[in-house]
């Protein structure tokens, strides 16, 4: 479980708007988002996460994280947390976790985390160079929640 003031603490986070105090997980796909998530968006050349902050709010999620900036796209109800880059945003949630006995590094699902279409800038400050890849296919992406080990 993720608490909204260790949230903040750790992404260097403003909250907009508080209205779930904690959250049972974070995920960066609003299509595979689970009762009570975290929606985590992210943006690359060809897409943006931010997109679809309130879809991701009105199927399930309890609260969204959101470049400053970008507060627009926080149309549906749910607590909202400002910051500076979703990306590093996401890092820093990920080494807080590592700390939490019993949590899962990440989760995401598997269009984004492929073992062909790993972005290096995002996992290697994360995982050691050793660690394993769980649940990871060698084949094409599937829509599934996968964890770094």
């Amino acid at each position: 479980m993720w608490e909204l003031d260790d949230i903040v603490k750790a992404v260097k986070g403003t909250v907009m708007r508080a209205e779930a105090r904690s959250f049972s997980g974070i995920s960066t796909d609003s299509r595979a988002m689970h009762d009570g998530d975290l929606f985590v968006p992210l943006k690359g050349p060809s897409f943006d996460g931010h997109l679809f902050i309130s879809k991701a709010l009105k199927k399930q999620g309890a609260g969204a994280l959101c470049e400053r900036g970008r507060q627009e796209t926080c149309t549906a109800p749910g607590t909202i947390i400002l910051v500076d880059d979703g990306t590093e945003a996401l890092l820093d949630l990920a080494r807080v976790g590592r700390g939490i006995d019993g949590l899962d590094l990440i989760d995401v699902a598997g269009r984004a985390l492929h073992r062909r279409r790993l972005s290096p800038p995002v996992h290697r400050p994360v995982c050691r160079p050793d660690a394993a890849l769980r649940g990871v296919p060698e084949g094409p992406p599937r829509s599934a929640r996968h964890s770094l080990a």
